[in-house]
């Protein structure tokens, strides 16, 4: 800005200045010009404080204004934080909560599975003691196989035993008494004796028939035959026979025999 010029008072006149050659003197009126002077620099400094002091309050005041914008976009950004902080901890809260059920869980299905641990060891003790067992027993095969084949050999011969037993088995003791008439007259053979059923079934319909022979050795002619009927002889039992004669020839039987049958 361009300074202002020292007014200057008009009615008073200029006087004429005089110049000595021995020294110089200030007039009042020179120093009051300097007062003035020095005063009008004071106002232009003045006015150009003013006016910077006024450019920097409106720059400050902009400043302001846009701070206090920026602080009401922050406290509207703080706001929305601080709900999405609550939302958060209601969503902690919740997540908290379902830690915790799941602990619980956790403690159980721990339990089960510490249960079926043990149970799995239990059954894999027993799955190496059968795998023991069967090592042992395979060991043991072979001289187990002789020993089957014998006793499948023995099984055979009692199964046939028993076989034998299961049917009716008749056997009998006897003895004859001869009685021949005189001068070439008929033999009559009288028969005594018992029998029994040694079996293990009934003999149904049994008969026992006694033949004699004319010559030794059951040789030559039949001289005399008789069949006597038994009937059912139970197993295990015996019985006696009844003395039963047998008419024959007048030739004497030399030998004789017997046969059941059912």
């Amino acid at each position: 800005m361009a300074s202002k010029k020292p007014l200057q008072d008009t009615s008073e006149q200029e006087e004429p200045k005089v110049h000595h050659t021995t020294h110089a003197s200030s007039s009042p009126s020179n120093t009051k010009n300097i007062v003035i002077g020095i005063l009008a620099v004071v106002v232009v400094l003045a006015i150009i404080y003013a006016l910077l002091l006024n450019s920097s309050l409106s720059t400050t005041q902009g400043q302001l204004s846009n701070t206090t914008a920026q602080l009401s976009s922050a406290n509207s950004h703080i706001s929305s934080l601080n709900n999405e902080v609550s939302t958060q901890n209601s969503t902690i809260a919740g997540l908290n909560n379902q830690v915790s059920s799941d602990g619980s869980t956790i403690s159980t299905d721990q339990a089960a599975i510490n249960n079926d641990a043990s149970q799995i060891s239990s059954l894999q003790n027993q799955v190496q003691n059968l795998n023991n067992e069967v090592s042992s027993l395979s060991s043991q095969s072979g001289s187990s196989s002789s020993q089957l084949s014998a006793d499948n050999n023995e099984i055979s011969s009692l199964q046939s035993q028993l076989s034998s037993y299961q049917v009716p088995h008749l056997a009998g003791t006897f003895t004859d008494t001869v009685s021949c008439g005189l001068f070439g007259g008929a033999c009559t053979y009288t028969i005594n004796g018992a029998y029994g059923n040694t079996g293990g079934a009934i003999a149904s319909g049994a008969t026992v028939t006694f033949d004699f022979y004319q010559n030794t050795g059951l040789t030559g002619a039949e001289v005399c035959t008789v069949v006597v009927t038994l009937g059912s002889v139970q197993a295990g039992t015996i019985s006696s026979l009844s003395p039963t004669p047998c008419d024959g020839t007048s030739t004497e039987a030399q030998s004789w025999t017997y046969i059941f049958s059912t």
